[in-house]
């Protein structure tokens, strides 16, 4: 059961994190408090390390999408191909 429970915890956190980064990458970082747990219980001490370079990795990939969150405008979108069915080509000169 246990693997069940930590394959699907796994799996959700990197299925949400394209969608929604901050949710994503917070339930991976919970799934490795599971792996920690799983290697505490199974006295199996590579998990641990294991668990906490994945939690590492989770921490600075979350800093990494607030910083990016705090940094762009609400309401901001990147602009659209502005080139498109223009007669100025993209370095500047007339076509």
């Amino acid at each position: 059961m246990w693997s069940y429970v930590r394959a699907a915890a796994g799996v959700s956190g990197l299925y949400l994190a394209p969608r929604w980064p901050r949710l994503g990458w917070s339930v991976n970082i919970a799934a490795q408090a599971l792996w920690f747990t799983y290697g505490l219980a199974t006295h199996q001490y590579g998990f641990l390390i294991s668990s906490g370079f994945y939690s590492g990795a989770y921490l600075l990939l979350l800093r990494a999408t607030r910083k990016k969150q705090l940094e762009t405008p609400a309401g901001f979108e990147p602009a659209k191909n502005c080139f498109a069915g223009s007669p100025v080509s993209h370095s500047g000169t007339a076509s």
